[in-house]
């Protein structure tokens, strides 16, 4: 499990399966966690998916990398 902070959201990811594959993404206010979906991320790494995840009105970005998953909050 990948745990950090990203904006004002807090982001938790499950996974990776194969190199950078498909992640469970949880996103929550205050500690409170709710499952919002599964990525269909590409099972090579440079798979992506955009979404506003946190619901802040902001588009997010999730990237598959070689080593895991990297998130960017878009401002």
């Amino acid at each position: 499990m990948v745990y950090w902070c990203c904006g004002s959201a807090d982001i938790a990811i499950s996974g990776p399966r194969g190199e950078g594959g498909g992640v469970a993404l949880y996103v929550g206010r205050d500690h409170s966690f709710e499952r919002v979906g599964i990525l269909g991320l590409a099972t090579r790494a440079g798979g992506l998916a955009v979404g506003d995840f946190n619901s802040d009105g902001f588009d997010d970005i999730a990237v598959a990398t070689i080593g895991g998953i990297a998130v960017f909050e878009s401002r």
